[in-house]
């Protein structure tokens, strides 16, 4: 084992990451000091033009950014027919409202214990039907095992 040591490096992670630290930190200036080093050429390039032509290159920036935000948020108002496809969203059956047959209302019945169940086997029944369902399955069945093999002994 000492033969390893003798040719292995022997550094830490931590001073691994001051390394890594120390070249970020050095890339990071010289890109800060190649910025300043533009926004100097520009300024300078800009204080040679004379005030009102720099009063104009203001005022066009500001109204080019304006127009295009204005633009960017209303947009063009011009759609293709056609070229919107809207699906409906239907839910599945288990989710949809009772309702008495006596009654012009929808309404809810109360649900008993045993109807939750049964909506939740449903609901596990229903996940199958899916591969999203399938790998949600399981998933459930890893992490509770138990749960699948109650609700069967329960027999609802």
């Amino acid at each position: 084992m000492l033969w390893k040591r003798e040719y292995k490096k022997d550094t830490s992670p931590q001073e691994n990451q001051e390394e890594t630290y120390k070249l970020l930190d050095r890339l990071f200036e010289r890109w800060r000091r190649l910025i300043r080093q533009f926004c100097g050429e520009i300024e300078r390039r800009f204080n040679k033009i004379g005030l009102l032509y720099q009063k104009v290159i203001l005022v066009g920036f500001f109204l080019s950014g304006t127009t295009l935000c204005i633009f960017l948020a209303v947009g063009d108002g011009y759609v293709k027919k056609g070229s919107l496809q809207v699906t409906p969203i239907t839910q599945p059956a288990h989710v949809l409202p009772r309702h008495d047959t006596l009654d012009i209302f929808w309404s809810k019945k109360k649900y008993s214990p045993s109807d939750n169940i049964q909506h939740y086997r449903a609901f596990l029944d229903s996940l199958s039907s899916t591969a999203n369902g399938k790998v949600t399955l399981d998933s459930l069945r890893r992490s509770r095992p138990g749960l699948l093999d109650s609700l069967a002994l329960i027999g609802l």
